[in-house]
């Protein structure tokens, strides 16, 4: 949603211009001038709760209903509606909702509604006492509402790109809710994304998820390491898990990481704890994800560009008695004693899952 700018009503078959010295303008509401308009100017700036313009002196012969012509302008974000609320002397407002069918920036459009008028002089107000923020969740409130009135379980993924921060109402409105823009295939933007991941996870939780965007696994653009670090990384966020390769030509290599059992139930483990970042030294990072049974999921993350060994103590795990239960094959291998580590190519990612039962071994190799 965005500011709301006008031109001019018609009520009654007269005309009345928005920027008329007989009309109130306030708050953030000013005169813009407008080549496109009849009288080569707009009120601009209506809504976001401050600004608002006031028609006054609108005069019809008798009480009764009448049809209201809005003329208004689309400038910026042409594709997205207008919201604004009119009031009719001083009356209860009513929310409208301003569209742009041809999608044309600069476009003059206009919108008919009965209003009920009284005979002499009326008033029309446009405002909007509400927030874009506001307006968001509204609209996704009443969509949840919607599809919680058929009865069946239907999940409700909220896409706002992360714009007015919904992990702060998501969880009461729908199931999971991306956390920024679209995801690119390529290493720039799966960095860029899972930066903007930290301080996220006290968010999330069993049936509400943060949702940093679907996979580019097996797209070509990033490199197998790339590839293998992207998926260990996801699930290591409990991020929802969306292929968004083409499934009809998938390689091996692409089968093996979407497939891979032991990353997957990291990502799927019933306590629904998102993972967070322990260990940030630069290009070395370290994740930890809280499983059932006092178990820990622990990901080494290489960023850069040369081979690193990596390792941390136990207890910066927050479990004393974690064991080491993966055979690090070519990705990693063990620390010194009282330590989880690992050697980790560039750009790559090698986890554990461990707890506090030694000896029972579950390999959990996220990628080499």
């Amino acid at each position: 949603m965005a500011d709301c700018e006008i031109d001019k009503i018609v009520v009654a078959g007269v005309e009345y211009e928005a920027e008329s010295p007989a009309n109130e303008i306030s708050g953030g509401a000013r005169i813009r001038y407008s080549s496109v308009c009849s009288g080569k100017r707009t009120v601009m700036g209506i809504g976001e709760g401050s600004g608002s313009l006031q028609f006054n002196n609108i005069e019809v012969p008798s009480d009764g209903q009448y049809e209201l012509t809005i003329t208004y302008v689309h400038t910026t974000n042409p594709a997205n509606p207008r919201a604004v609320f009119i009031s009719i002397n001083d009356g209860p407002g009513e929310r409208l909702r301003l569209n742009n069918p041809g999608g044309q920036r600069s476009a003059i459009n206009t919108l008919t509604i009965p209003v009920t008028l009284k005979a002499g002089k009326n008033t029309i107000k446009f405002y909007n006492p509400y927030t874009t923020r506001e307006i968001t969740v509204q609209n996704y409130k009443k969509m949840s509402e919607a599809l919680q009135a058929t009865g069946r379980p239907i999940v409700f993924s909220i896409c706002e790109w992360g714009t007015h921060s919904p992990w702060l109402w998501g969880a009461q409105v729908g199931h999971l809710w991306r956390t920024t823009g679209d995801i690119q295939d390529n290493w720039g933007s799966v960095l860029n994304i899972l930066d903007r991941q930290v301080g996220l996870e006290k968010y999330a939780g069993l049936g509400h998820w943060n949702d940093p965007d679907m996979l580019e696994v097996g797209n070509g653009g990033m490199s197998e390491t790339e590839y293998q670090a992207h998926f260990s990384l996801w699930c290591i966020l409990a991020a929802p898990l969306m292929a968004g390769n083409d499934l009809r030509s998938v390689s091996e290599a692409t089968r093996a990481i979407l497939t891979n059992r032991e990353v997957i139930a990291v990502n799927q483990d019933p306590l629904g704890v998102q993972g967070r970042k322990i260990r940030d030294d630069g290009d070395h990072e370290i994740w930890v994800k809280p499983l059932v049974n006092g178990e820990r999921a622990v990901l080494f993350f290489n960023r850069g560009e040369m081979p690193a060994r990596m390792a941390v103590p136990v207890e910066e795990v927050e479990e004393a008695g974690l064991q080491l239960l993966a055979e690090v094959g070519r990705a990693g291998e063990a620390g010194q004693a009282g330590q989880v580590g690992a050697v980790g190519a560039a750009g790559a990612a090698a986890s554990w899952k461990g707890g506090r039962r030694a000896g029972r071994r579950r390999p959990c190799l996220c990628s080499a």
